[in-house]
């Protein structure tokens, strides 16, 4: 390990290796500068005013009393983590503190990202030699091992955790279906599987995992399974949100039996592989019926600990041609992600469920809308309504 290296993991239990010595929770006595640490890492390279490390450690103070304790903190964290014969690892300036830009610092989180973002554009990876298929298995392997669990977990002092912890999950997701499709590339079904089932087991409802997972069955005429895996899916479907199915899992249930049991015309006989490439995902699209009883699920979520969510809607003061509603709609799942749902409510209006996102990204999210009809054709700017669902709104 190089001098003044230090490592910080945060993806799932937090903790630091720093001079060859590993620090969890248990080791930082005081709370509030293990807090500090955490706010100092997430915002590295740029410093955080002291105003606003006041409030968010603080927020029952004002900066008359909280300067104070925010320098006691200041010297409890140095005492953690400085060696007597170098530089500190805090370093203060005029407008407020950062992590010494001197020092050398490596971030499991950003490593993630990293490896997630050399992959998730290259579209030329299926005509990798077997020997770049495997190193690129084996880094995204790795990768995935890195994520033990939610990002900062049981950190509460940051309004946008909660979307930074959505943002890093959906990597993961991701990066396991890349992984998959590799392994699967590579003949390596049974560890394909394997990803499949963790996948599976993290997040239930994606229904690209249990796609793949039936064309990995498929192909091997491994027909039984095929029909427990779909059942099972329904079972969970049917459970949590009165679906019997989702409309492409159901077509290729259907193409996957008729191809193993012979029935199969040219049209059905297609590669399996290329079928896997092919898909797309982005929000779910249904009615209002079934928005419903999504929000109801998201809400009793929030109870038992979950995430708060926003409710966007989405209004138009005239009413819109069908079709042009309708493209507004698809063109805004493909800008949103799996765990997002939207419903058209009527000619003219839409609802948005935007899963783990403050009300604090409204801006963005607001943009995005716009281009968005602007590129669907639509005369009429948007009307946007939002609300955010926490425990205290949810009772």
């Amino acid at each position: 390990m190089l001098k003044n290296n230090l490592k910080i993991y945060a993806l799932g239990p937090f903790y630091i290796e720093i001079e060859g010595k590993r620090l969890d929770g248990g080791n930082w006595k005081e709370r509030k500068s293990l807090a500090l640490f955490k706010c100092l890492s997430i915002e590295f390279p740029k410093h955080i005013s002291i105003e606003r490390l006041i409030d968010k450690l603080w927020p029952e103070c004002d900066e008359q009393y909280g300067k104070p304790r925010l320098y006691d903190t200041v010297y409890k964290l140095r005492k953690i983590l400085d060696s007597d014969d170098s530089e500190s690892y805090i370093i203060k300036l005029p407008e407020g503190y950062v992590l010494n830009k001197n020092k050398n610092y490596w971030f499991d989180w950003r490593e993630f990202s990293d490896i997630y973002d050399k992959y998730k554009f290259n579209k030329n990876w299926p005509n990798y030699s077997k020997e770049e298929l495997n190193q690129s298995i084996d880094e995204l392997s790795w990768a995935l091992n890195l994520y033990r669990g939610d990002f900062m977990e049981n950190c509460l002092y940051d309004d946008l955790m909660d979307m930074q912890r959505t943002h890093y999950r959906q990597i993961m997701l991701d990066m396991v279906i890349l992984l998959v499709k590799m392994l699967i590339k590579g003949d390596q079904n049974e560890k394909a599987i394997n990803y499949l089932k963790y996948g599976i087991q993290e997040e239930p409802y994606r229904e690209e995992l249990y796609i793949l997972f039936m064309q990995i069955l498929g192909r091997e005429n491994r027909v039984s399974e095929v029909v427990a895996l779909y059942k099972r899916y329904k079972k969970i479907l049917q459970k949590e949100l009165g679906l019997s199915s989702y409309n492409r899992l159901e077509a290729e249930y259907k193409k996957i039996i008729s191809y193993n049991m012979g029935t199969s015309t040219a049209q059905d006989d297609v590669n399996l592989e290329e079928n896997m490439d092919n898909l797309v995902f982005g929000a779910m699209i249904c009615n209002p019926k079934i928005f419903r009883k999504i929000y109801n699920l998201e809400k009793q979520k929030i109870f038992r600990g979950g995430n708060p969510f926003t409710i966007l809607k989405i209004s138009f003061d005239n009413v819109l041609n069908s079709e042009l509603l309708e493209k507004f709609i698809v063109e805004l799942s493909k800008n949103l992600r799996s765990v997002d749902v939207i419903a058209k409510w009527n000619s003219c209006s839409i609802y948005v469920l935007l899963h783990g996102t403050p009300i604090e990204c409204n801006t963005v999210i607001s943009q995005r809308l716009f281009k968005i009809s602007s590129l669907s054709r639509i005369e009429e700017d948007p009307k946007i309504e939002w609300e955010e669902i926490s425990k205290e709104k949810a009772q």
